[in-house]
């Protein structure tokens, strides 16, 4: 635990000072707007398919993200992550091939608010053989782990924001991991982590686990519970805000 939270940390700081570089970079450019950029992690459950209502708010949950410049992490696979990419991908449709006859994915990146949208995978062939040796088509970047904590940590490694869709034990697994990390963030002094999880049927479960196990109000508040995507899409646009200006207040010193 020590030991991801630490590799967390490292590749906070390096994404920061790439983030600041940029800025600096472009600092001259007129009329340019300097944004913070945000993948965001989804997790959610794998057994609903298409046509099912979570599928269906899934890949909402994709083409939201998508059209408000986000980029998009997921488990790779079907159910709510091939949702997500799908809607993630077919918010500009057009940017989005099929599979070629051959099976082969013919993938592109996708085009949003004039910026790359990247749709990414994180899949492990090793752990579920029977899904095959690639993500589904929706997506524009494969991370292969080899077994099932290093498919959670990859999670930490890529992503700067967690959300969790209604899901089962891997989506709570998930869950409770992110929920872990930015607890003990507290021990040194770095900023929690950013964790959505949609209140149905989180807030349910996680406050039920409240007095069994004794969680405190300070625990319980690093899990920000949303009532849907909209609701989502609001706070992560209001975290963007807040980040973008950090990075500018830093530019701003080094300038």
């Amino acid at each position: 635990e020590d030991g991801l939270l630490k590799d967390s940390e490292d590749l906070q700081k390096a994404k920061t000072i790439f983030e600041e570089t940029t800025l600096l970079l472009n600092k001259d450019k007129k009329n340019e707007e300097k944004q913070a950029e945000l993948k965001v992690a989804v997790f959610g459950s794998s057994r609903c398919k298409a046509g099912d209502e979570l599928f269906r708010q899934s890949e909402e949950l994709g083409q939201l993200l998508a059209s408000n410049g986000f980029h998009v992490v997921t488990g790779g696979y079907a159910g709510t992550m091939e949702a997500v990419s799908k809607g993630a991908a077919e918010g500009n449709s057009n940017n989005v091939e099929a599979k070629t006859p051959e099976g082969e994915s013919n993938k592109k990146t996708v085009e949003s608010n004039k910026k790359t949208v990247e749709v990414i995978g994180v899949i492990s062939p090793a752990i579920f053989p029977h899904r095959g040796k690639n993500g589904n088509k929706y997506l524009t970047q494969e991370h292969v782990a080899t077994d099932l904590p290093q498919r959670i940590s990859a999670f930490f490694y890529i992503a700067d924001v967690f959300v969790a869709l209604p899901g089962n034990v891997g989506t709570l697994t998930e869950l409770l991991v992110a929920w872990n990390c930015s607890v003990v963030t507290q021990y040194s002094k770095k900023p929690p982590l950013h964790i959505y999880a949609f209140k149905d049927p989180w807030e349910k479960v996680l406050k039920a686990c409240q007095p069994i196990i004794d969680i405190s109000e300070d625990d319980m508040s690093h899990v920000d519970f949303v009532e849907n995507n909209q609701d989502l899409i609001n706070k992560l646009n209001e975290l963007r805000q807040q980040k973008s200006k950090e990075l500018q207040s830093n530019l701003d010193k080094h300038s």
